[in-house]
């Protein structure tokens, strides 16, 4: 059972008193300072119509949204709470020294203990993964490489599982877990393999039993380590193993696979803010016909409440963009190995598509799983305009990469300053509508569907 978390022993100074607390480390800001103000008598002090806030010692106040977790407080800190109007001056040294340590020790961009935290995880999953690829690349006989990924993955994922559920530390946990997913493909890519194949040689039927494999991993995961970041990967791995599953039944081109794929993907995207909504098992409102509906359906909904399912589908919606970026991005590579003018053009049609869609989502890694893949996309399509075309074609794409540049620094500039224009919003929507229509078109052509017409017609 994950442990229980003990709340933060601080003291909180007021103008003229202070107050040994202890704070649920659930508890946001805005939700502590009013009882603050109230348990230290501050409210009579208060002078006009200001509120109070809440800082370190020559700090910037804390932010009213961030829990007691979020905000970094540890047993023993002392806390100041200050009017809105009467903002503590900053600090006075009287050695120049302690001024310059104070100073660089309170910047932005100084290494500290959870940065030490974050590198050490990556490092770890990067190293679980290159021993998984060392163990397909060692030669070993194709069954042995298997037993030897299969325990791997099922070391990680216990391990993975102990750091979440009895130390209660399940950002590290998942990490670990993380690692084990190479191990999981690796050991459905050399399941399959005959005798005297290579361990990681890839066909249609050893890639289905690698997807198969990597989603299985993945679902256990995000059950032992409770962590909804997983459903990208099972997501991804699931879709890539159907792809190949039908590219070994029907014969079909990857190429062809793929168009449909991402076509299929890119269409679908719209359906995942509600699927996350209902895997958050969050309430949909209900639009009252009139006012006696709206007041019969009213009823109180509690804040707190509504926290951590919001949370946890604003995670999942992560997780499923994720798995839309990655599916993307890997469709476009294999789009781009052909020869095939069409599918190159389809691979810049859903990149396109996607740089465009990420408007719609206002959350950090949502927006940049969007973009990286929509960017991969683009650039991919360009560069491999670029090899085959000549000195004309390689001059324009590079006056087109600078242009976007250019369009890209303006933005940039402009960004901070005011809201976007409506009517550039407005002309995006077009644009990206029309993206999205001309998929199908282009994926026919892909697929050699106005040829089969052409030949069935005579």
């Amino acid at each position: 059972m994950p442990t229980t978390i003990a709340p933060r022993r601080v003291t909180v100074v007021a103008p003229h008193s202070r107050l040994d607390v202890s704070l649920p480390v659930q508890s946001t800001v805005a939700e502590l300072v009013p009882q603050l103000v109230r348990l230290l008598s501050v409210e009579t002090d208060r002078a006009g119509g200001a509120g109070w806030e809440l800082h370190r010692l020559g700090a910037p106040p804390l932010d009213s949204a961030v829990t007691v977790t979020g905000a970094g407080l540890r047993d023993g800190e002392v806390l100041y709470l200050s009017s809105v109007d009467r903002r503590a001056t900053p600090m006075l040294f009287d050695d120049v020294v302690d001024a310059i340590a104070s100073a660089a020790a309170d910047r932005p961009g100084v290494w500290r203990g959870t940065v030490s935290r974050r590198v050490g995880g990556a490092v770890a999953c990067l190293a679980f993964a290159a021993v998984a690829v060392a163990v397909g690349f060692s030669g070993l006989p194709a069954g042995t490489v298997a037993i030897l990924a299969g325990a791997l993955a099922l070391a990680l994922l216990i391990a993975g599982g102990a750091l979440s559920r009895a130390y209660g530390d399940r950002g590290l946990g998942a990490v670990v877990a993380a690692g084990g997913v190479p191990a999981a493909l690796v050991g459905g890519l050399a399941v399959l393999a005959g005798d005297g194949q290579a361990a990681l040689a890839v066909t249609a039927g050893r890639l289905a039993l690698a997807g198969t494999a990597a989603t299985v991993y993945a679902a256990l995961a995000a059950v032992v380590v409770a962590e909804q970041r997983f459903a990208a990967v099972a997501v991804a791995a699931a879709v890539g193993g159907i792809a190949a599953f039908t590219a070994l039944l029907t014969g079909a081109a990857p190429a062809s696979v793929a168009a449909i794929v991402c076509c299929a993907a890119v269409m679908a995207s719209p359906a995942l803010p509600m699927l996350a909504l209902r895997l958050g098992r969050l309430p949909l409102p209900s639009v009252p016909t009139d006012v006696a509906a709206f007041r019969r359906d009213e009823t109180p909904t509690l804040g707190p409440e509504m926290v951590g399912g919001t949370e946890a589908a604003e995670r999942i919606l992560t997780s499923l963009l994720c798995a839309l970026a990655v599916i993307v991005a890997c469709c476009a590579g294999v789009l781009l190995t052909t020869d095939d003018r069409w599918s190159w053009a389809l691979s810049g049609l859903v990149g396109a598509a996607l740089l465009l869609r990420s408007r719609a989502y206002v959350g950090v890694g949502q927006r940049a799983a969007l973009l990286l893949a929509g960017a991969v996309a683009v650039l991919g399509t360009a560069a491999r305009i670029g090899l085959v075309g000549d000195s004309g074609t390689r001059l324009l794409l590079a006056g087109l990469i600078g242009l976007v540049g250019a369009v890209c620094a303006t933005y940039a500039v402009r960004a901070p300053a005011g809201t976007p224009s409506p009517y550039w919003g407005r002309l995006l929507d077009v644009v990206e509508f029309l993206a999205l229509v001309s998929l199908v078109p282009v994926a026919g052509a892909v697929l050699d569907v106005y040829g089969a017409v052409r030949a069935w017609g005579g």
